[in-house]
């Protein structure tokens, strides 16, 4: 089973998905939400839950969060910074596994010069 298809299965148990308008998959560049039908300019394509978002809540609720007093103290993108780190170590044991195992190790974009 490929990483590509845990995602997707971790997707639609969270509901993500369900109006079948796009899915994830393997695209020239990498990975990208492909439409599975022609869309309309303004329809929503996708929404993820906010209980899957890696963001200053997700920080705030983890050992991360906790350790840095709440993580309010750290700048928001070096807080869920922190938070990636710490889930990639966990591995299987994190609840985002499926996504973090299908993210880039390495990037040639020059945002990361």
């Amino acid at each position: 089973v490929s990483a590509l298809e845990d995602f997707r299965r971790w997707l639609a148990s969270h509901s993500v998905g369900d109006g079948g308008k796009a899915f994830p998959a393997a695209v020239p560049e990498g990975l990208g939400l492909v439409a599975a039908r022609d869309l309309p300019r303004g329809e929503v394509v996708a929404e993820v839950p906010k209980k899957l978002w890696m963001d200053a809540d997700a920080v705030a609720a983890s050992d991360i969060g906790r350790a840095c007093g709440g993580g309010g103290g750290l700048r928001p993108w070096v807080a869920v910074a922190l938070l990636l780190i710490s889930e990639v170590a966990r591995g299987a044991d994190s609840p985002w596994a499926p996504y973090l195992a299908i993210l880039p190790r390495q990037t040639d974009s020059t945002i990361f010069w």
